[in-house]
Formats: C-alpha cells, structure tokens, sequence
C-alpha cells in the first residue's frame, strides 16, 4: 500500500541521516574550536503552544547555581548533561521531569582561538531558537519531530570563550 511505502522509504531516510551525522560527528570539531560540556535546564511552560518567544531567565543570564519557576510548580535547575552526545538525537525525557508542552535549554561553551565561522548542524522536536553569546542567531518555531540537520545555523564566534545556548520548545510528544 501506499501507507507502507511511505513509512518504508521515511524509515530508510531516517536511517541514512542518523548514519550521516554519526559519521560526520565522529570527525572532531573544526580546528581551533574546542566545545566545552553541555548543561541543560527545564522545564518551562510551553503549555499553550504559544511560548516560543517567551523570554525565560537562560536568555537573560548564564547562571548554573540558579533555581527558577518551572512549570506545574516544579523548579528549573542547570544540570550536567555528562552524557549528551553530539550527532545523536538526545532524548529530554531521560534528563527532565517534563517534556509534554515544555521549553529546554541546552548550553555549552566553544572557545576558539582566533573569531572564525563554523556551522552549527542541529535537529529539534518542536522549534528550535539558537543564541551565540546573548544574541538571537536564529529561530525556527515548527512542529516536527527530531532528525539530523534540520536547520544549518552559521555561527560567528570570537577569539576565546563563545556561550551557546539552544532553546527547544515542545509541543507534543
């Protein structure tokens, strides 16, 4: 049927992107820029589908001792995220209490050693916002589920330390 074929040729897609980005994350990181560890925090109210540009307190400050309101009275609180793989599809639900109708953060820091541009290659489950050192770079409110480089983001970094910080905003599932 075509139902079958669909999901047949849409499984196979999958698989050769997820192949793809396993490959290419094996490769190191462009030369001079070291990414330092993730951090993530959560969950912020995404409960209406309509908070996407919401400003919550990671886009004002990096502060990893914080404690905010999250939603449905728990707390939002920085955490390592020790085993966040790059070129994996990273499941929130393993690291948050919350994910149905939530906002995340992920952050980490890249140091290069001279400014220079790279490429950020990511994927989310719904939208997706992506922040370099406190400015909005890019912003992608969609629903969708997660694959490989849904969304190519040119990154200008400095000389030195750069903040990244990803906002992935939920809707359903």
């Amino acid at each position: 049927t075509g139902q079958a074929s669909w999901q047949a040729a849409t499984s196979a897609l999958a698989e050769l992107e997820a192949k793809e980005a396993v490959e290419r994350s094996a490769v190191d990181a462009p030369d001079g820029v070291k990414p330092g560890p993730w951090h993530l925090i959560g969950s912020f109210s995404n409960a209406d589908h309509r908070q996407f540009s919401t400003v919550y307190p990671p886009e004002t400050e990096i502060s990893f001792d914080a404690v905010y309101p999250g939603m449905n009275d728990s707390e939002a609180r920085w955490k390592p995220g020790d085993n966040l793989v790059d070129g994996q599809v990273i499941d929130l639900h393993q690291h948050l209490k919350i994910t149905e109708g939530a906002i995340a953060y992920l952050h980490r820091v890249l140091t290069a050693d001279q400014a220079r541009e790279i490429n950020l290659y990511l994927g989310s489950d719904d939208g997706l916002a992506v922040f370099l050192n406190g400015e909005r770079i890019h912003a992608n409110d969609v629903p969708r589920g997660p694959a490989p480089d849904q969304d190519v983001v040119k990154a200008k970094l400095t000389a030195g330390d750069n903040d990244l910080l990803l906002k992935i905003v939920n809707r359903t599932g």
